[in-house]
């Protein structure tokens, strides 16, 4: 596959007590598919490998959360493309009321969370840590139990010239995020010249999804989402007001960030609460032209596909499936 390299020459700390010009620098590659965009990021956090590197770290540890029993990883799995396969997840103090989101892509994101609640990765970050339900923690707290630990204290130090902070769990946990690209897939490869990619019925698939099935009203771009918040009518009646958490506007209830398609068969069950199991039901779901919740979007509407052309549909979303992501 053809690759963008998107090469950044930068400061490994990007706040500290010290100053910049004492720290080391470091030249960090990150491998962009050559039908993405750039990879943004936020001018006070700049992707470097050692933040990646301590990000991980983070990820997986598990003294994040209060009693030390679960970690990100808990949640977010890579052979399930950083999902659970729960249709709520379990943290700390029972269980979450939505399903585990997948972690892909991110950096691309305008806003996280299904319900947009958080408007940067790096507050998205401490979010689960602080949660009573998730991680139960205090951030600062966090942070003490890790400087207690000589190795991850001199990392620390090493890639931001200070010693653990809220803002050095938080740059470092988004940026190794930040870092989990998935672009890799069958369809990929087919978008880069290579015709043989997809099969003559994922061909057919394409032609539905962009035409008589319309899924590229919210499934568009190179992520298979516009990040607009819509109701796509998952159930007639449910109690997660969704987007209307955030913004207190009842035209908001039952909204939710449109999902990207990528990497499907690994992110089952689908939906905000994982309440369907198979992407048969999925289809079903949209051929039947949703539940008719009171606020469900104009855009859902009864298809009309026959059994062959769902058959299609299903054949081309299985192409949206990164192999290479879920296993290097």
């Amino acid at each position: 596959m053809k690759n963008l390299f998107l090469i950044l020459l930068i400061w490994a700390g990007v706040t500290s007590c010290r100053k910049k010009e004492n720290l080391p620098s470091y030249e960090y590659k990150v491998a962009i598919p050559a039908h993405f965009p750039a990879l943004p990021f936020p001018e006070n956090n700049p992707i470097t490998l050692e933040k990646i590197k301590l990000g991980k770290l983070l990820f997986e540890d598990k003294r994040l959360s209060k009693n030390g029993t679960i970690s990100c990883v808990s949640c977010h799995f890579k052979e399930f493309a950083m999902t659970d396969t729960a249709k709520v997840s379990q943290g700390l103090n029972g269980f979450t009321k939505r399903n585990s989101v997948p972690l892909f892509n991110l950096a691309y994101h305008p806003y996280f969370f299904r319900d947009g609640g958080a408007p940067t990765l790096e507050i998205q970050v401490i979010s689960p840590i602080e949660d009573h339900i998730e991680m139960d923690e205090n951030i600062l707290i966090v942070c003490e139990k890790l400087n207690n630990d000589p190795q991850l204290k001199k990392l620390s130090n090493e890639v931001f010239g200070t010693d653990f902070t809220p803002f050095v769990v938080s740059r470092s946990l988004s940026t190794f995020i930040r870092s989990l690209i998935s672009g890799s897939a069958p369809y990929d490869n087919y978008l880069e010249g290579n015709e043989n990619a997809l099969s003559a019925q994922q061909k057919e698939g394409l032609a539905l999804f962009k035409g008589k099935a319309n899924c590229i009203s919210c499934h568009s771009g190179f992520d298979f989402t516009d990040y607009s918040f819509q109701n796509n009518g998952t159930y007639a009646s449910h109690s997660d007001k969704g987007r209307q958490i955030i913004t207190n506007n009842p035209l908001d209830e039952g909204k939710f960030k449109v999902a990207s398609l990528r990497n499907l068969s690994y992110t089952f069950p689908y939906m905000f609460d994982g309440g369907f199991e198979t992407l048969e039901q999925v289809i079903e779901h949209y051929n039947n032209g949703g539940a008719g919740h009171w606020n469900q979007s104009d855009l859902i509407q009864p298809l009309g596909l026959t059994t062959d052309e769902k058959e299609a549909l299903l054949a081309f979303l299985l192409s949206l499936n990164d192999a290479n992501f879920v296993t290097k």
